[in-house]
């Protein structure tokens, strides 16, 4: 069934860009810049408070005592998702503090992009006190590591499956949905006459290359049962 339905998306976004270049363009909206992640309900353990930030009410949540460490999640998740992981690093006696992004979990907004997304996690570190580590999943690593935080951190930072490319990270969700390099390069370009930067200038691979502080990459996060932050940071 998933098969077919990409069928149809693919073949509906392909005939969108003959027919018209609106209509590819909202449909490429609709893909690109709409994330999807699941009604996950908060455990009344978990604390929740919201961050009123530039890009709108930002959901942010504590677990645990101890050492603050930030999670900062991957493109269409959001910080209940990873709720097992939470529990596990406060069991390992930290306080864990994490958000959803713009448009993901419990945040508000329907639309976001990777600009955005910097520009609410810097408000989300203004209101917060320096942590000891900074934890990211997927794209969550290319968006603290262009933030203006990352500029006066220095402490530790652990990425799970990172994704430092977000324009990659875009052509291979594009592909994906059939969506066409020619569209993908204009919505890029409203971007652009939007907020002034060329995601391209966000590929965040030379900031981590210069990052002062210790880095872990960790590629398998399948079994967060076994993640050990302590061995991760030893």
């Amino acid at each position: 069934m998933k098969s077919v339905k990409l069928t149809i998306i693919k073949t509906t976004n392909r005939l969108a860009n003959f027919v018209s270049k609106t209509w590819a363009l909202n449909l490429a909206k609709e893909y690109l810049l709409k994330p999807t992640t699941p009604n996950i309900k908060r455990p009344k353990d978990v604390k929740a408070t919201p961050v009123f930030s530039s890009q709108g009410m930002l959901a942010t949540y504590t677990y645990g005592e101890g050492k603050d460490i930030w999670l900062i999640h991957h493109w269409s998740k959001s910080s209940l998702e990873l709720l097992p992981l939470i529990k596990k690093l406060a069991r390992q006696g930290y306080c864990v503090h994490a958000l959803d992004l713009p448009a993901h979990g419990c945040s508000e907004g329907t639309y976001t992009n990777i600009i955005q997304m910097i520009n609410a996690f810097d408000d989300f570190a203004d209101s917060s006190l320096m942590p000891e580590t900074v934890i990211t999943h997927g794209l969550g690593a290319c968006v603290v590591a262009n933030s203006q935080f990352f500029q006066r951190y220095s402490n530790n930072l652990v990425m799970l499956n990172p994704r430092l490319n977000a324009v990659e990270v875009l052509h291979k969700v594009a592909d994906r949905y059939g969506i066409s390099s020619g569209i993908l390069m204009e919505l890029m370009k409203q971007l652009y006459r939007r907020y002034g930067v060329h995601l391209r200038d966000l590929d965040a691979t030379g900031k981590i290359a210069e990052f002062p502080g210790f880095v872990k990459v960790v590629e398998e996060t399948a079994k967060i049962s076994t993640f050990n932050l302590s061995k991760q940071l030893a």
